[in-house]
């Protein structure tokens, strides 16, 4: 379940730039999304996700994924 401090926190993030990616500090795939941003200039909000405490995880991982149970980046 997506708690509503969550849901308002990611549409912020996602309303205020262009551009938005959830990622991981060791993933490949968001560097290279990342790259694509800055190549184009386009301003952009990112979440990295281990970055985060447990909690915050999973809170914006529930917003993030839904019920999907396989959860990947970006």
């Amino acid at each position: 379940m997506c708690k509503t401090e969550y849901a308002v926190k990611l549409g912020k993030m996602v309303d205020e730039k262009p551009g938005f990616v959830v990622s991981t500090t060791f993933c490949p795939y968001c560097s290279k999304a990342k790259k694509v941003f800055d190549y184009y200039k386009i301003p952009h909000s990112e979440i990295l996700l281990d970055n985060l405490d447990y909690q915050e995880q999973e809170e914006y991982s529930n917003c993030i994924y839904g019920d999907d149970p396989r959860r990947s980046v970006p």
